[in-house]
């Protein structure tokens, strides 16, 4: 396993637990900001932990009513851009209580070391807005 996949797998581990325990603040704690989000035909920029918190929780409450129960992610790529700069691609599945897939895709992202610390401050997420919207049930203000 590379470096830069090793690094991933860590960051996307602790991600979907906050992810999963529905914890915001530990889901923010994930991002530097200003955070850039493409979905298109938009691109959102998070200038502060604030903006984006309310995004998480607006999203995290629409993935309930869907009837998120989990989410499951897979590193597929890593790779060092610069020796504090990586990108990353995932795939993301999330699944209701009994198991059954609602919704899955890839998104890709960029993580910068800061403070000895990994953190993403770009995400393009147009695979997940599609997915949703296929299902019928798109992003809310998207």
């Amino acid at each position: 396993m590379t470096e830069a996949l090793r690094i991933c797998e860590t960051w996307c581990d602790t991600y979907l637990q906050a992810f999963n325990a529905r914890d915001v603040a530990r889901i923010t704690g994930h991002w530097h900001f200003p955070a850039m989000l493409l979905i298109r035909p938009a691109v959102f920029i998070h200038k502060n932990p604030e903006t984006f918190q309310k995004n998480t929780i607006r999203l995290l409450d629409f993935y309930q009513a869907q009837g998120v129960a989990n989410a499951k992610r897979r590193c597929l790529k890593a790779e060092f851009l610069t020796e504090t700069e990586i990108t990353l691609q995932v795939h993301d599945c999330f699944n209701d209580h009994a198991g059954k897939r609602l919704a899955e895709w890839s998104a890709a992202y960029m993580l910068k070391e800061i403070d000895q610390s990994w953190r993403a401050i770009l995400a393009s997420a147009e695979g997940e807005s599609q997915a949703w919207a296929a299902r019928g049930t798109p992003l809310p203000g998207f």
